[in-house]
């Protein structure tokens, strides 16, 4: 707060700019009228003729720098308002205007009253307003010096010299008597001036120290004036830190007068939370405005201030105007206020914490009913090495074989795992990371049992970092580890698969260059000749060969040869009957059904399976004992529990069981890899169980196995059935015939192209030979008109049998083809017979079954 003397200060300041401010505006008026007078008596003067133009230049330019002067001096006291610093600017400006006036005088044309006026000027400015009146006379002799040397300067010719009085008739002495009065009349002015500044000083002393009295006397009343002010401001800021504190309390407060128990003062937390304005509520007790949502409340409150005197965070529900339930804590105390005997009272909204104690325990039970309906389990744990269950839901008790959640809780977490490193290395995690994601641990449970338990934790920590307790969740994964270990097992099967069929062509491939060229060797000897049973004997090589591999196509289901719907029971049968006589010491129990379903089979590859189904039993039991087969109807619902899932529709179902040795997981595991054998060497090859895999596969079925060391194995094989009635198998005679026409033969193989030549010249066929399938339509662009058919390749590197067949087709539409390849017509071949392709001959083929296909294609 500024202080009295300080304003004080500031008014007497403000007044004296001010009165220099009027004066000098005053003298700046009249000062600007002498000067535009002087110019016009000078511009008459000059119309005259009595004044020369240059004259009259200079007198307007004395007065325009007296303007000027006078304009910069009312600027300066505004920007000035100190006194010494205006004093000394004042001089300055009067010197500046005594030099403006005498300027005016000179271009008059008298320069001795020039002298006169700026000596007087001088005299009388710095008598009047600086100089003592003990220096007076001295300024004023040295004024009448001043002129006087001035004088002499002029008659001297110093200075140009002008009359005095222009025209006069006086003489230097009169001249000298005159300029000496006029000397004796300027010191009698500067002392009569000095004489008035003296006075005027004196004046202005005694005028500034009653200024000073004044000031102190003002000094002191605004002193008392300020103390005062201080006290009322003392007494509105207690106020106003009253109210500020109650209108800035988050709680709802009021004053209650207890004498009629009406409201004196309330805040406005309380007008927001009961809904009433302050006017509706003052004056008014609680009763009027039924704030109590029981109206017993205010009289227990009341038996609770007389027995304990206060009232402390009391549960009371409250009543807003709109009827809305508001639930509160309740605090109170007796005090005086203004004079009155009131009660103070406290009132805290906890509407949002009931809710949200509501919601928490909403949200505890929804978590309770989730974690024990979940089917996995879910944990909680104490820290370190000797760790225990605080909490588990049902799954996991059941999980572990417990029967309940206490008994579950007594042992150690340790005690659940089967190895103690497992679970040391698993905390080391948890605690380095804060978490871990589906650990798979090896668990134990209550009987000892194990099992696969996938594992997910989490560390809790309390706001100081130190770890409170682990929460978690374990799902037993055994069976999907088993289910994963399985369709690995299919996968590596189906990779396994692909590269036996490749072999197996390119086998074929070379099958079918001997048998070529041994057929026609065979073709042109005599059966006496010494070397003829030789090649018989390589002619039945080829044919085992041939046979294994059509084993590895049957395991990379690539070996579908003829299709047609046929009778499981029948095929049962007759190779039990052929197998039963083999060994005698296994007996052999069947249960076939009567109204089986046919199925949709080759009845080789059918046979194959069940041959190679029994020699495996045959093996397991070389002492002998018990072969079970059985057949019967299913549908896709009654075998959806396996590993696959099967398509809709109805299936057969054989189921061979024995008794014999049985087999551990790891060999389960493995049975159907082709080369795969428990057998001593050369007495397997390992290709069995690989080709019924594929076969059954193949054919759109499913197989299963269970086995157990010492218990026997069980397959189950499930097939497609095909709705119809089943095909009796017939034979038909097969003779070499020999034939005409032209043959386009294409293969990549240059020696299985050059056998088949051969062998078909030998038949009597001209032969056109293509290396490859771009060579093979350019060769049958040619000659088209003159090929009768085309043996075509399926499998050959850049364009394959497809292709070629479709340009071939564009380029004649009735073009016949016999496809041929050492894969079987399963797959890719029969995409290519759907598109027109006439008939498929299966590599390697002899000169008889040539000769029949082109017999019966070109008949």
């Amino acid at each position: 707060m500024t202080s009295a003397a300080g304003i004080q200060s500031e008014l007497l300041a403000s007044s004296k700019r001010e009165e220099l401010n009027k004066g000098h505006l005053k003298g700046t008026y009249v000062s600007l009228i002498a000067c535009a007078s002087m110019w016009l008596f000078a511009l008459m003067a000059y119309l005259l003729n009595i004044l020369k133009s240059h004259h009259l230049t200079g007198v307007s330019v004395a007065v325009l720098f007296l303007v000027v002067v006078n304009l910069a001096t009312l600027n300066a006291i505004n920007k000035n308002p100190q006194k010494r610093l205006f004093d000394n600017f004042f001089l300055v400006i009067v010197q500046l205007e005594i030099f403006g006036y005498t300027a005016i005088i000179y271009f008059c044309g008298d320069i001795e009253a020039s002298y006169i006026t700026l000596v007087y000027a001088v005299l009388i400015a710095y008598v009047g307003v600086i100089a003592q009146k003990s220096i007076s006379f001295i300024v004023a002799s040295l004024c009448a010096a001043t002129y006087c040397l001035m004088f002499v300067l002029i008659h001297t010719g110093i200075i140009p010299h002008l009359n005095v009085f222009p025209g006069s008739s006086h003489s230097l002495k009169e001249q000298v008597v005159i300029i000496l009065l006029v000397i004796g009349f300027l010191y009698t002015v500067a002392f009569i001036s000095a004489a008035s500044a003296s006075l005027i000083k004196q004046n202005r002393v005694t005028l500034q120290r009653q200024n000073e009295e004044l000031a102190a006397a003002n000094n002191k009343l605004m002193h008392e004036i300020q103390l005062r002010i201080q006290a009322v401001d003392a007494l509105q800021e207690s106020e106003q830190q009253y109210r500020s504190i109650l209108e800035s309390a988050p709680d709802s407060i009021t004053m209650i007068r207890i004498s009629d128990g009406c409201y004196v003062q309330v805040n406005e937390c309380f007008l927001q939370l009961t809904g009433y304005s302050r006017k509706e509520a003052l004056g008014r007790t609680p009763f009027d405005l039924e704030i109590f949502f029981n109206s017993s409340d205010w009289e227990y409150l009341i038996n609770i201030l007389k027995e304990k005197g206060k009232i402390n965070d009391l549960d009371i529900k409250l009543r807003s105007r709109t009827g809305k339930i508001i639930d509160t804590l309740f605090s109170a105390r007796t005090l005086r206020y203004r004079g009155e005997d009131c009660l103070i009272t406290i009132i805290t909204d906890i509407t949002n914490r009931k809710q949200a104690e509501r919601e928490l325990q909403e949200s505890k039970n929804r978590y309770k009913t989730l974690t024990y309906n979940l089917n996995v389990g879910v944990y909680r744990t104490t820290s370190g090495s000797e760790a225990k269950f605080i909490e588990a839901n049902p799954a996991l008790v059941k999980m572990f074989l417990y029967q309940d959640r206490h008994e579950f809780l007594a042992p150690r977490v340790a005690d659940l795992y089967q190895n103690p490193d497992d679970r040391k290395i698993f905390i080391e995690k948890l605690l380095k990371t804060g978490f871990v994601r589906n650990e798979e641990l090896n668990l134990k449970r209550k009987d000892g049992s194990l099992f696969i338990g996938s594992v997910s934790s989490v560390v809790v920590k309390d706001k100081d970092g130190n770890v409170k307790y682990h929460d978690g969740i374990i799902e037993d994964v055994s069976e999907r580890k088993r289910l994963e270990s399985q369709i690995q097992q299919v996968e590596k099967m189906e990779a396994i698969g692909t590269l036996a069929g490749g072999i197996a062509h390119d086998f074929n491939n070379l099958l079918m260059a001997i048998q070529g060229n041994v057929s026609l060797m065979i073709y042109d000897l005599d059966s006496a000749d010494r070397h003829y049973q030789y090649l018989r004997n390589i002619e039945t090589s080829v044919t085992s060969g041939a046979k294994l591999t059509k084993q590895l196509l049957g395991y990379a289901r690539k070996g579908k040869y003829q299709n047609k719907s046929i009778n499981l029971n029948k095929l049962v049968k007759e190779t039990l009957d052929t197998f039963g006589r083999t060994r005698k010491d296994i007996t052999i129990h069947y249960e076939l059904s009567e109204d089986l379903f046919a199925i949709l089979a080759d009845q080789g590859q059918m046979e194959q399976v069940l041959l190679n189904f029994y020699v495996n039993a045959a093996d397991a039991m070389p002492t002998g004992g018990e072969l079970f087969l059985k057949t019967g109807n299913r549908t896709h619902a009654d075998i959806r529990d396996s590993l696959y899932e099967p398509e809709s529709g109805s299936y057969v179902e054989l189921v061979i069981t024995d008794t014999g040795s049985g087999m551990d997981k790891k060999t389960q595991e493995r049975i159907f890899e082709p080369f795969f054998t428990t057998k001593e060497m050369g007495r397997g090859t390992g290709l069995g169980l690989a080709s019924v895999f594929g076969i059954i596969k193949g054919h759109g079925g499913y197989i299963d196995v269970k086995s157990q060391v010492r218990h026997g194995t069980t397959f189950k094989v499930y097939l497609p059935a095909s709705g119809q009635t089943a095909v009796k198998a017939t034979k038909s005679a097969c003779r070499i015939n020999n034939g005409n026409g032209t043959i386009l033969l294409v293969d990549d193989e240059e020696i299985v192209l050059a056998a088949g030549s051969k062998i078909l010249e030998r038949l009597g066929y001209t032969v056109l030979e293509a290396k490859g399938g771009q060579e093979a339509v350019e060769v049958y662009e040619e000659n088209r008109n003159k090929i009768d058919m085309v043996i075509l390749d399926m499998i050959m590197p850049v364009m394959g049998g497809g292709e070629v067949f479709d340009k071939m087709k564009e380029l004649d539409p009735n073009v016949r083809v016999l496809l041929s390849s050492g894969y079987s017509i399963d797959g890719q071949a029969t995409e290519i017979m759907k598109r027109g392709c006439e008939d498929f001959l299966q590599k390697p083929f002899n000169v008889k079954k040539l000769s029949e296909k082109l017999n019966s294609f070109l008949s």
